[in-house]
C-alpha cells in the first residue's frame, strides 16, 4: 500500500503533466496568433513561458517523491532540458529557425507524458 505522501506525489505528477501540454499548446497558440494576427500579442508569448516553466522541476521532482517508474524521471529530466533548448534557441538568430521545431518536440513529449502517466495511474488503481 502506497502512503498518502507518494499517492498525493503521483496525482500531482499527473496534473503537472495535463498543465505542462496545455501550456505548451497555449504558448504555441500565442505564437500562432502574434504572426498571423497582431504584433501586439507576441509579448504574451515572450511572458507567458515564465508562468510555466518551472512546470518541468516539479514533475521531476514529484517523479521522485511519487516513487514513479524510472521513465517517468528520465521524461521529465529530458523536458527540462528540452525548455532548456528552447530558451537558448530563442534568442540566437544562427540557430533561431530550430526554436519551432523544439517545441514542436516539447508538446510531443509533454503529451506523452500525459498518456503513460494516466495510463500507469489507472493501472495502479
Amino acid at each position: 500500500m502506497l502512503s498518502g505522501f507518494t499517492r498525493i506525489s503521483r496525482i500531482v505528477f499527473i496534473v503537472l503533466s495535463f498543465v505542462l501540454a496545455a501550456c505548451i499548446l497555449l504558448q504555441t497558440f500565442f505564437a500562432g496568433a502574434a504572426i498571423f494576427t497582431d504584433p501586439a500579442i507576441w509579448r504574451y508569448h515572450v511572458n507567458f513561458v515564465h508562468f510555466f516553466e518551472f512546470v518541468p522541476i516539479l514533475m521531476l521532482i514529484f517523479a521522485f517523491c511519487g516513487k514513479l517508474p524510472n521513465g517517468f524521471k528520465w521524461i521529465s529530466g529530458a523536458l527540462l532540458l528540452i525548455l532548456f533548448a528552447q530558451y537558448a534557441t530563442a534568442h540566437v538568430p544562427a540557430i533561431s529557425a530550430i526554436h519551432p521545431v523544439i517545441a514542436l518536440l516539447y508538446f510531443g513529449l509533454s503529451m506523452l507524458v500525459v498518456q503513460q502517466s494516466w495510463r500507469f495511474w489507472k493501472s495502479c488503481r
